[in-house]
């Protein structure tokens, strides 16, 4: 958005973002920036399908978010990346895996969800 708009414009977006991820989640979620326009959520007691539908449903009310830039209204999409922790793993390998879904969420369109499935990585 910054690139098109404006960074102040990008910085109404993300604000906006950051407030709808606060605004819907739990008091035991953590949420924090975690780069430029890249956000980590952490939710502990969700199986694999609870965690994508807690995803889908961050990523509809950011679509129904609005900001304006002037006379014209912005729609703001996000891409979100989701894995699971296993036992043993260290905070780096979970956030590789969640970063290689955010990566495959926009590879396949943007605006989507993709949760991976650590069973099916190879050992």
């Amino acid at each position: 958005m910054n690139d098109t708009h404006g960074h102040a414009i990008g910085d109404i977006a993300l604000r906006t973002v950051a407030r709808t991820l606060l605004e819907s989640s739990r008091a035991s979620d953590e949420i924090a920036r975690f780069g430029g326009e890249e956000f980590a959520i952490t939710i502990v007691d969700l199986d694999r399908a609870s965690l994508r539908a807690v995803a889908e449903r961050y990523r509809a009310l950011v679509e129904r978010s609005a900001i304006r830039a002037g006379a014209r209204e912005l729609h703001i999409t996000v891409s979100i990346g989701g894995t699971q922790a296993s036992v043993g793993e260290d905070a780096a390998e979970i956030f590789a895996r969640a970063d290689a879904a955010l990566y495959d969420a926009k590879q396949s369109g943007r605006n989507r969800v993709v949760v991976d499935d650590p069973r099916a990585a190879t050992p």
